[in-house]
């Protein structure tokens, strides 16, 4: 599956929760243990008193190992296991499937709720064509990374942080129909009204709130313009 979250972020948010060490196996080097060798070398080298997993967690060589099975092999070690029940949205169990298809449908609300928070992303701001400057309206330009999940393209109802402060922004995210002639090429692009300063090389974090609307081909520059204003002023009424 395609990504959510960069390692960074990741690392972030667990270290948010108060954890202090954080250890990521790579999966080459341990995805042909047993279950009873991923167990001895949790409990061995880690010095584990308790393991906490969820319901569904499988774990040894083609996923053998299942809650059951692990609190078997851990009482005889003195281990404690907590298995921690599925988070529900909807009346059905959250997983990350749900959590794209509802990014790729723009179906924003119900991808923030299930993740716990807004979708996010931070990309370093790139030099784009230039073309919101001669609009009258500067944009930032992201790039998404090879391999990370695209949410549905069109307009959206964003807010930027950029130094310690929140700005409603607007976010344009797709192909750039208007002006753009390589259509495979995706960009992200958000309108901070009220901000100016160069971001160029920084990495801003652009939070997703409401898709307002599918990208569409202007026939003129000036339609596209009133459109990004009439979207950031959108944007600025639903932070108020």
């Amino acid at each position: 599956g395609k990504r959510l979250l960069s390692t960074a972020d990741k690392h972030a948010l667990i270290a948010s929760l108060g954890v202090e060490y954080y250890l990521t196996p790579d999966f080459e080097e341990i995805k042909g243990l047993t279950p009873e060798q991923f167990v001895l070398g949790i409990v061995r080298d880690c010095n584990a008193r308790a393991l906490v997993c969820g319901e569904n967690f499988t774990f040894g060589a083609k996923a053998a190992g299942n809650p059951e099975l692990l609190r078997t092999l851990c009482a005889p070690l003195g281990v404690e296991v907590i298995v921690v029940p599925m988070a529900q949205f909807e009346e059905k169990p959250v997983s990350s499937t749900r959590i794209r298809t509802a990014l790729e449908g723009g179906d924003i609300p119900a991808a923030n709720a299930m993740l716990g928070m807004p979708y996010a992303i931070r990309f370093e701001v790139q030099h784009g064509a230039g073309l919101g400057h001669t609009l009258g309206v500067p944009t930032i330009n992201q790039l998404y990374p090879e391999g990370f999940q695209l949410p549905r393209s069109g307009i959206y109802i964003t807010r930027t942080h950029i130094g310690g402060v929140w700005y409603p922004s607007a976010t344009g995210l797709g192909s750039r129909p208007t002006v753009n002639d390589d259509a495979t090429k995706v960009t992200c692009e958000t309108f901070i009204p009220g901000f100016s300063g160069d971001l160029y090389g920084t990495d801003p974090v652009v939070e997703f709130h409401a898709y307002l609307s599918p990208s569409k081909k202007f026939d003129t520059l000036d339609e596209l313009r009133a459109c990004i204003n009439n979207a950031a002023k959108r944007a600025q009424e639903y932070f108020a």
